[in-house]
C-alpha cells in the first residue's frame, strides 16, 4: 500500500488536534522507512518483479512488518509519550504506526509475519486485483481528506489540504499506471524515502497557515 497508509493519519487528525498532521503522516510511514533501511543492510529482504501483481513481496520482514513488532512499536510510542507527560499524544502516534500493518494486511499477499517467524506470514492479497487496490487507496485518501477538511476553517487551510490530497491521488495513479516500478532495492529505497519525505513536508505545508488548532481545542486535560 502507498497513499492509502495516510488515511489513518487524516482520520486521527480529524478527531484530535494533539498531534500535527505531519507527525501522524510520518508515523504511518515509519515501518516502511525502517524496512528499506533493513533491506539495504541485508537484514530484511524483498522480491521485486515490475511485471507481476504484486510487484513487491516481502521475503524477510519480521523486524519491520510483523504484528509482534508492531505491538512493540505501539508500546514504545505510548511509553515515550508517557515519559514526556503526553501519553495521549504518544497513543495517537502509536495508532498511526500500528495502522500500517492493518492497512498492508488488506493488499499484501501472505508476506506479513504475525510472529517473529516469516513462516507465520498472512495477507489478504488485494494487490492481485490492481484496479481494486488502486480504487481502495484513492478512496481512502479522498474520504480521509474530506473528513479532516470539515475540521478546518474555510479558506487557505482547506484549499491546501485539497491540493495535498489531490497530489497523493495523482501519486497513486502514477505509481500504478504510469511510472515503471524499479527493479532493484538500490533504486526502490531512495525513491521510497523521497516520497515519504515529500509527503511529510506536504502535510506540514497543509497545516502551516493554521497557527493554532484547526478545530475546537480538545477539552480533555493533558498529562
Amino acid at each position: 500500500m502507498l497513499v492509502g497508509h495516510f488515511a489513518p493519519a487524516l482520520g486521527l487528525r480529524a478527531v484530535s488536534d494533539r498531534v500535527p498532521l505531519w507527525a501522524l503522516i510520518l508515523g504511518t510511514q515509519a515501518v516502511d522507512v525502517l524496512f528499506f533501511v533493513l533491506v539495504l543492510a541485508g537484514v530484511e529482504g524483498a522480491a521485486l518483479d515490475p511485471d507481476a501483481h504484486p510487484r513487491l513481496v516481502v521475503t524477510a520482514g519480521v523486524w519491520s512488518h510483523s504484528l509482534a513488532m508492531t505491538a512493540v512499536y505501539f508500546a514504545a510510542c505510548l511509553g515515550g509519550g508517557a515519559l514526556l507527560g503526553r501519553w495521549r499524544e504518544g497513543a495517537l502516534v502509536g495508532v498511526a504506526v500500528a495502522s500500517h500493518w492493518l492497512a498492508d494486511l488488506i493488499v499484501h499477499v501472505p508476506d506479513l509475519p504475525v510472529t517473529l517467524e516469516q513462516s507465520s506470514a498472512v495477507g489478504l492479497g488485494l494487490w492481485r486485483l490492481p484496479w481494486a487496490a488502486t480504487a481502495l487507496e484513492v478512496g481512502l485518501v479522498a474520504g480521509g481528506a474530506l473528513w479532516l477538511s470539515r475540521s478546518y476553517p474555510a479558506g487557505p487551510a482547506r484549499r491546501r489540504l485539497a491540493i495535498v490530497a489531490g497530489a497523493l491521488i495523482l501519486l497513486q495513479l502514477a505509481s500504478d499506471l504510469v511510472v515503471p516500478a524499479p527493479d532493484s532495492d538500490a533504486l526502490l529505497a531512495p525513491m521510497a524515502w523521497a516520497i515519504y519525505g515529500a509527503t511529510t513536508a506536504a502535510a506540514w505545508w497543509a497545516e502551516r497557515p493554521l497557527s493554532a488548532a484547526p478545530r475546537a481545542p480538545d477539552p480533555t486535560p493533558r498529562g
